[in-house]
């Protein structure tokens, strides 16, 4: 299970995302004070809702339920009947209701975008169809590219670790 810490940072990347697929000039702050803005006010942006969502969806989904009856398992609201069955339709019906000052920020794409990145952050299998297209796919690819190439400095980082941890016990012995 991901910390609090480790959970507001995938929140942090959510709202960067979304400054740079869908800006919203009169609400976003400089993405250098990104990391320092405070978890809570983080965790109260539209990206902390859909990430919150997220999480109550895949830990409240099991293999017997259907997509609509998670959804009802995780929702108190009445949508007077009207509750959507798919999660990324769920969530933009929750971000035009709660933050509706921003809703034209968060289209189905990015919301489909963020289910991706949280969905690998958080080791979940994804199942839900989803295909990107336009600025989104190309976020989410340049992503997995940062991803690779951190994963990939990692294992070079211990292999040379590992070496020079064996010259110097062959030195020793």
């Amino acid at each position: 299970m991901k910390s609090f810490e480790e959970r507001t940072k995938i929140i942090r990347k959510l709202i960067k995302a979304r400054m740079q697929t869908n800006p919203l000039p009169e609400a976003d702050i400089p993405e250098y004070m990104l990391d320092s803005l405070p978890p809570m006010s983080a965790w109260g942006t539209p990206e902390g809702t859909i990430f919150a969502t997220i999480i109550a969806y895949y830990e409240t989904k099991t293999p017997q339920k259907t997509e609509i009856e998670t959804i009802n398992e995780i929702d108190s609201i009445d949508f007077h009947g009207k509750l959507p069955n798919k999660l990324n339709e769920y969530i933009k019906l929750k971000i035009d209701i709660e933050h509706s000052m921003f809703k034209r920020a968060y289209p189905i794409s990015f919301i489909d975008m963020c289910i991706l990145i949280v969905s690998t952050e958080m080791g979940y299998s994804l199942s839900n169809n989803i295909s990107l297209t336009g600025k989104e796919a190309e976020y989410v690819s340049q992503h997995n590219q940062t991803v690779k190439a951190k994963n990939a400095g990692c294992i070079a980082l211990m292999w040379i670790i590992g070496i020079g941890a064996a010259i110097l016990l062959l030195t020793k012995c």
